[in-house]
C-alpha cells in the first residue's frame, strides 16, 4: 500500500495521490495552465466524440422516460432563474407523494399512464405539474408552489392563480 505524497495519511489510489489530493492538483494545474487545459480538452473531445455520441444516443433510447423528466426540470428551473424566481429542485414522484394523484383544480384522478404532451391522445387527462402562482406572476419553483393537475385543466388555468379551496374550473386572476 502506497501513501499520498502530499497529505501523508490517505492510501494513493490514482499514482502517488489520494483522490481529494489529486482534485486539489488537478485544479491548480488547470489554474495555472488554462491555454494548455484548454488544448488537451479539445483534443479530447474531438478524439472521443463518436463515442460519446453513441453513448448518449443508446442512453436515450433505452431511457426515454429518464431524459423526458430531465429536459423538464431542466426547463423549469431555466424559466424560474430567468425571472429571478426562486426555484428548489423537486421531481414528479416528490410532488405525487406530497399531494396525491387527483387533479388540485378539478379533484378528479389523474391518469399517470396517459400521454403527457399536448394533442396525442388522452393527453387530457395525463400528469401536468401546476403552479399554483404562475412563474410568470412572481411564483416560485418549488414543492410548496407545484401540484399535480390534469393536461387540459392546466391548459384551461394558463397563467391564471388557482385558489386551492375553488373547485370545477373556478378561478380567479
Amino acid at each position: 500500500m502506497r501513501i499520498c505524497s502530499s497529505c501523508k495519511v490517505a492510501e494513493a489510489t490514482n499514482g502517488s495521490y489520494c483522490k481529494p489530493c489529486r482534485s486539489i492538483y488537478n485544479a491548480a494545474y488547470h489554474r495555472a495552465n488554462p491555454e494548455k487545459s484548454r488544448q488537451t480538452s479539445k483534443k479530447y473531445d474531438k478524439e472521443n466524440r463518436d463515442k460519446r455520441v453513441v453513448h448518449e444516443q443508446k442512453y436515450k433510447k433505452s431511457n426515454p422516460e429518464k431524459v423526458k423528466e430531465w429536459g423538464r426540470k431542466k426547463n423549469r428551473k431555466r424559466e424560474a432563474l430567468k425571472r429571478n424566481n426562486a426555484h428548489a429542485p423537486y421531481s414528479e414522484k416528490q410532488v405525487l407523494d406530497k399531494y396525491g394523484n387527483l387533479c388540485h383544480i378539478c379533484q378528479a384522478p389523474i391518469d399517470l399512464s396517459a400521454p403527457r404532451q399536448c394533442g396525442k391522445p388522452g393527453w387530457d387527462n395525463g400528469l401536468h405539474i401546476d403552479h399554483l402562482y404562475p412563474l410568470s406572476k412572481g411564483g416560485s419553483d418549488n414543492l410548496d408552489n407545484v401540484r399535480p393537475a390534469h393536461g387540459r385543466c392546466n391548459v384551461i388555468k394558463s397563467a391564471k392563480v388557482a385558489i386551492a379551496s375553488k373547485i370545477e374550473h373556478n378561478l380567479v386572476d
